[in-house]
């Protein structure tokens, strides 16, 4: 998948006029380059962090890093579906 496509944060932070370290300030991050590694998807967000940027830019977390959100989304639902699958045998109140 194309790296431009997949990371928002960098334009919502620059369309805001935060600078990497001022945003890793108000978000609690150590440094700016948890915000630098964030912006070109060296780093998954931590859910600290990500709730952290929802209450800054008021957009959810899947908005900014789409990709990883695609990502987590096809597994749980592959997860989900094997469960299903290996239920459908198992005829125990508890799988019913």
């Amino acid at each position: 998948m194309d790296k431009r496509l997949r990371y928002y944060l960098r334009p919502q932070r620059r369309r805001w006029g935060f600078t990497q370290k001022e945003l890793a300030f108000i978000i609690g991050a150590k440094s700016r380059t948890v915000v630098s590694r964030l912006e070109h998807g060296r780093r998954q967000p931590r859910l600290a962090a990500a709730f952290a940027l929802h209450i800054v830019f008021g957009t959810d977390a899947a908005e900014f890093f789409p990709a990883l959100f695609a990502e987590v989304e096809q597994g749980v639902l592959a997860r989900a579906y094997d469960l299903y699958e290996r239920l459908q045998g198992n005829r125990s109140k508890t799988a019913q």
